[in-house]
């Protein structure tokens, strides 16, 4: 069929996309990775800027074409595919799946980056290749029926919650857990759901653990080694589990506590005490410098704050435990749908 993209239940090639007319910023952005392609002009994105101001990066077309191969390989992807884009194009996991589709010579569907995404999503729909953010499948408009008809599916931005992950293990199609960044173009390792423990890296990337537990990259992609923020530890057959970051660390009375290894156990309890999302932070305290808090979307009682305190307590989480909980209307999200901590942070305080 040869690349084209569909929008608006019209196809246009890549020269004619461009020249449309637009007043929407998602779709300028497509318009402008396309003219970036075509002209081979350098392409700017955006981190997702959950730890503080988003921060751009540059690169070249060759650059975006190893990235590109590098998952057409990994997941055995061909000229057959129809792939669906909806993520923003100003970040690396949306623009990746344009290039990925110019890579292919396939056409691709490109929909407005929306929660409600399976609203929009035709029921007998002709997409073989796509990529969300949780919060789209956690989004009541899901559709499992649709979903599944995805071949495969690229899962990435933050960590997946179990619950939804025992949505998935019971699906027909392969779903794949990310691991990477604005800086590797998109992912450098993949988890397939319900058959892999961790992280695999994929060709022809590599990573070495420091003594630090963090991660460092090296890649054709990246000038020298990047050292990264994620700790990890590497698990059976070479795969690797990720610890949480360490610009995350909340430090309270001398103890590091890692607020996504305490949200990543709050989500593996059963029965599941938490319907809503939720968050492990912190708020200023006069002797321990901060204090650990959870803090949640939904109505919530001692009782409940106190069966979670104990749970975590018998997981050997002694001094690591949240001490209060707030509840607030909505925890903040980055565009790429991550728990934006710097706001999360600054909400808290002015309560």
């Amino acid at each position: 069929m040869g690349f084209c993209i569909h929008y608006q239940r019209q196809a246009y090639t890549a020269n004619d996309f461009i020249k449309i007319s637009s007043e929407l910023d998602w779709v300028n952005q497509v318009k402008l990775v396309m003219a970036c392609w075509i002209h081979e002009r350098p392409f700017v994105f955006y981190s997702s800027g959950s730890t503080g101001a988003p921060k751009a990066f540059s690169f070249e077309k060759w650059q975006l074409e190893i990235s590109a191969k590098s998952t057409i390989a990994a997941l055995n992807l061909n000229s057959n595919e129809h792939i669906l884009m909806c993520l923003n194009a100003k970040f690396v996991g949306g623009a990746m799946m344009l290039v990925r589709a110019l890579i292919l010579d396939c056409p691709i569907t490109i929909m407005e980056p929306q929660w409600a995404i399976f609203a929009a999503i035709e029921e007998e729909h002709p997409y073989t290749f796509a990529s969300f953010v949780p919060m789209q499948l956690l989004h009541s408009s899901f559709s499992k029926n649709k979903y599944q008809k995805i071949k495969n599916v690229l899962m990435g931005g933050t960590a997946i919650p179990e619950s939804l992950v025992q949505v998935l293990v019971g699906q027909n199609n392969k779903t794949y857990h990310t691991y990477g960044m604005t800086e590797t173009l998109s992912h450098i390792a993949l988890k397939k759901i319900n058959t892999d423990l961790g992280f695999r890296v994929i060709p022809p990337h590599q990573i070495r653990i420091n003594e630090d537990l963090c991660i460092c990259i090296s890649s054709p992609i990246l000038e020298k080694e990047l050292v990264t923020h994620d700790m990890a530890m590497v698990i059976d057959n070479g795969q690797f589990k990720l610890l949480g970051r360490t610009d995350f660390i909340i430090n309270s009375g001398g103890i590091k506590v890692n607020p996504e290894a305490i949200e990543s156990v709050i989500s593996y309890m059963i029965p599941l005490p938490i319907k809503k999302h939720f968050a492990i932070s912190s708020i200023l305290h006069p002797v321990f410098g901060e204090q650990v808090i959870l803090v949640l979307e939904e109505e919530f009682n001692e009782l409940q704050f106190q069966d979670i305190v104990i749970k975590l307590q018998n997981l050997d989480f002694k001094n690591e435990v949240p001490r209060q909980f707030r509840v607030i209307n909505a925890i903040p999200l980055t565009e790429n749908g991550k728990t934006d901590r710097k706001k999360l942070n600054e909400s808290i305080d002015s309560q």
